[in-house]
């Protein structure tokens, strides 16, 4: 008998008692019409596991060339499906985990540098507040740059130490509130609040917020840059003139 005419007889067969359908599925006739014998025992055999079974396996019944294949239809174990979840379950964690190592490489540097920031920080108000003026300058950068709680601009390290000079009798205390640290350029910026007291132990006479960007400069953390903003003030401090552009 010849491939169509089979293929036609084997239509026949698995459709009996469906009216008005005589011929192969249209999915098998076209993949084996004009197929190499091979071929055609290839789609029937990938057909016989999806929607027509019969019709694939009896097209090419008797044929001596065809084996249908039994271990592509065994279901797994359930042990083998536990198996296989439990892979891809650990193939995902160590995806992340090796996703995740630089993140967490990066965010341990960088809350180690703003422990840094801040002890210089705090290392500068002390030295400040004993007004060891040589020290509190070595937080500054050469051309560092301030505008004071007031709008004065101060450029240089000397003209920052000079300013401190005139003002011997006001203690200033910088506490920052949020430090954030930019790992890949080595800088930081830093906020708070300042306040100025009649020396070390006297009353606040001025206050305000302040923001600091600081760059790392061999082992060290400098100040590059800071602006002073006077939000509230008391007594005679009330009667400072702003500074004229």
């Amino acid at each position: 008998m010849s491939w169509p005419i089979a293929a036609r007889a084997a239509g026949s067969q698995d459709q009996q008692g469906r009216r008005g359908q005589t011929s192969v599925h249209p999915v098998v006739w076209h993949l084996t019409t004009g197929w190499t014998w091979r071929g055609r025992c290839a789609a029937a055999a990938a057909l016989s596991l999806v929607a027509r079974p019969a019709a694939a396996a009896a097209a090419l019944a008797g044929h001596p060339e065809f084996v249908m294949p039994q271990a592509s239809s065994r279901v797994p174990a359930r042990s083998e499906v536990s198996r296989m979840i439990a892979l891809r379950s650990l193939r995902r964690l160590l995806s992340a985990v090796f996703l995740l190592t630089p993140t967490l490489a990066r965010a341990q540097g960088g809350s180690k540098a703003i422990a840094e920031v801040r002890a210089a920080r705090l290392a500068q108000n002390a030295v400040l507040a004993a007004h060891q003026m040589d020290s509190a300058a070595s937080f500054w950068v050469n051309d560092v740059v301030i505008t004071a709680g007031l709008g004065r601009v101060l450029r240089g390290k000397d003209a920052y130490r000079q300013a401190f000079a005139l003002d011997s009798g006001m203690v200033y205390v910088r506490t920052p509130a949020h430090i954030d640290v930019a790992t890949p350029w080595l800088s930081a910026w830093e906020e708070g609040e300042w306040v100025g007291r009649q020396g070390p132990s006297g009353p606040i006479v001025i206050r305000g917020r302040y923001a600091a960007q600081w760059h790392r400069v061999g082992t060290r953390w400098l100040i590059r840059s800071e602006v002073f903003v006077a939000l509230a003030c008391s007594g005679a401090a009330c009667r400072w003139p702003l500074a004229t552009l």
